[in-house]
């Protein structure tokens, strides 16, 4: 009962999402082709059914799928008229022959353009994934940053995991990806993490633990026009200061579409001051004009650099980006620090945060307290927590 819900409640909220209006008006578009070619007495009711189970092609394998089966059909129509009515050249480019042609491409069109990226399973995916939220399945794993030379820890990334109540864990690759195609699904687990990981740092700082937390932004949500609100009222409510949230958006999503962004970022940083990082840095192809004109506070390295093999080459692209963040007076943190030695090199190098596995594997809320207890008492290197899965 309760996945028969979930897959009717994707199909619903896909239908009522911003991205399915021009799908409806695409079917309407059809239905009226389709009775104007039985008005005309041509080629009878099997038309509507026809141009329906396009559109439903189209929302079941995607736009492609929809263009295909769209020229499908156009073909199909104009076969049929020339086999029905025989050879006769005049009577092929009748209006009316052209006319269901032309319905056929205005089909396609409309799968290609107006439905997007619409996709039945993914709408499904939504749906799950919203009820999962509501049932507290949706869940944070946290991994430390510490200060590369002392190993102090200062704050904590929050890391999404989807506790599925037949599959175990489920890593966010599996269940973002569709997200981020509804802008209603991936506004409701923005807001769902924002308000998870601002109440467990206000605990961790009850108990004593002086660190700040770090939340993942999707570019389809940093520039909603309630986020600054939103944020506002959750620190509020628990009386955290907003300069222990630091909120992280992915190099490329910056570089691609800074136009849109900066000015919410600017928002952001305007109004609570919040730490503002740039994730995955390496990845896409940053300017230096640009980095200068975001309001940015941390250069987080990617993984890639971090854990290259050719040692030579992976320390002169480290020193370069360590070089870079500090000439823009920006904090350089690595990310992907598997062992000691990695560590001892980012030291050297001048880089002044570390997050990896050197240091800890991922951890639930409820093992982090003992974790920075153990870490506090270390001296300057926290002992890695055990590996969860």
């Amino acid at each position: 009962m309760a996945k028969a819900f979930a897959h009717a409640n994707g199909i619903a909220r896909a239908l009522f999402t911003r991205r399915m209006a021009p799908a409806l008006a695409a079917v309407t578009l059809v239905i009226g082709f389709a009775v104007l070619g039985i008005a005309l007495g041509y080629p009878d009711w099997i038309t509507p059914l026809i141009a329906l189970a396009i559109v439903l092609v189209a929302m079941m394998t995607g736009m492609r799928g929809g263009f295909a089966a769209a020229l499908i059909a156009s073909v199909a129509f104009l076969g049929w008229a020339i086999v029905h009515d025989g050879f006769d050249v005049s009577d092929v480019v009748n209006y009316r022959h052209l006319l269901f042609f032309g319905l056929g491409l205005l089909i396609g069109y409309f799968a290609y353009g107006a439905l997007g990226d619409f996709h039945l399973g993914r709408a499904v995916l939504r749906g799950k994934l919203s009820h999962a939220i509501r049932a507290g399945q949706v869940i944070l794993y946290y991994q430390p940053v510490a200060e590369a030379r002392s190993g102090k820890v200062v704050s904590l990334e929050a890391l999404v995991r989807w506790n599925h109540p037949t599959r175990g864990l489920v890593m966010p690759d599996e269940f973002v990806p569709a997200a981020e195609g509804d802008a209603a699904t991936i506004w409701e687990l923005t807001l769902h993490t924002l308000q998870l990981a601002i109440d467990q740092c206000s605990e961790w700082r009850r108990q004593g633990h002086d660190v700040g937390v770090a939340v993942n932004l999707s570019v389809a949500a940093i520039d909603h026009p309630e986020l600054v609100k939103e944020i506002t009222e959750m620190l509020s409510k628990v009386g955290l200061s907003a300069r222990r949230l630091t909120l992280e958006v992915t190099e490329t999503a910056v570089m691609e579409d800074t136009a849109r962004l900066l000015p919410a970022l600017v928002r952001i940083r305007s109004v609570q001051r919040a730490a503002i990082a740039i994730d995955d840095f390496g990845t896409g192809y940053s300017s230096l004009a640009r980095l200068e004109a975001l309001p940015v506070d941390t250069l987080k390295i990617d993984r890639a650099f971090t854990m290259s093999s050719d040692e030579e080459r992976r320390n002169s692209m480290l020193k370069a980006i360590i070089d870079l963040a500090h000439q823009l007076d920006l904090t350089a943190c690595a990310e992907g620090v598997e062992d000691r030695a990695m560590w001892d090199v980012l030291v050297e190098l001048g880089c002044d945060t570390v997050q990896g596995y050197a240091l800890a594997r991922p951890m639930p809320a409820a093992q982090v307290p003992a974790w920075l207890e153990q870490s506090r008492q270390a001296d300057a290197s926290p002992t890695p927590a055990p590996a969860v899965t």
